[in-house]
């Protein structure tokens, strides 16, 4: 039965882009393989008696669930790991990165002489700020014109979503980058 429920929960974990149901689907599996091992130990021990090497039965039921659980380590490493990048607020590489390329291409076309931009991601969430420094402070740009950089940057990064927090900032002084 975990083996049969597993992908249908990973399935619909991984359409959500849900944590809890990615972890929900892994216990799943991690149930259904101790389960397997159980009745393999079990159903190995038998034949071993069976064939005359009961004295070896009795290591079987122990060592199943020993490589089991070494075979099986990764997937909480990875779970905690990928928790751990949430928690301490650092952006995957390439979210990093593309946001980055469009601030700097945004930049280039706008005369800005500098960029900064930060990224965080949690859960589904994601959250980029870009502060863009113009050339002097007599840079001389309307409302309507700093609204229109900040519609191109939210259309190159896939338009506004829920979820995705967006703020374009303005200044000639790098200090405030």
């Amino acid at each position: 039965m975990s083996f049969a429920i597993y992908p249908y929960v990973r399935r619909k974990g991984r359409g959500l882009k849900s944590t809890l149901l990615d972890l929900d689907g892994r216990s799943w599996l991690l149930g259904g393989l101790l389960s397997a091992s159980l009745c393999l130990s079990f159903g190995v021990a038998g034949l071993l008696e069976g064939v005359g090497a009961g004295q070896f039965a009795a290591y079987v039921d122990p060592a199943i669930p020993i490589v089991l659980s070494v075979c099986m380590a990764p997937f909480p490493a990875a779970t905690i790991a990928h928790a751990g990048r949430e928690i301490l607020q650092i952006a995957p590489p390439d979210l990093d990165a593309r946001v980055d390329g469009i601030a700097r291409d945004v930049a280039a076309r706008h005369g800005f002489v500098n960029h900064r931009s930060y990224v965080t991601k949690v859960g589904r969430a994601q959250f980029i700020e870009i502060c863009f420094v113009a050339p002097s402070a007599a840079t001389v740009k309307t409302l309507g014109e700093f609204d229109a950089i900040r519609q191109e940057i939210a259309d190159a990064m896939g338009g506004r979503r829920p979820g995705y927090w967006l703020t374009v900032e303005f200044t000639a002084d790098p200090r405030w980058i």
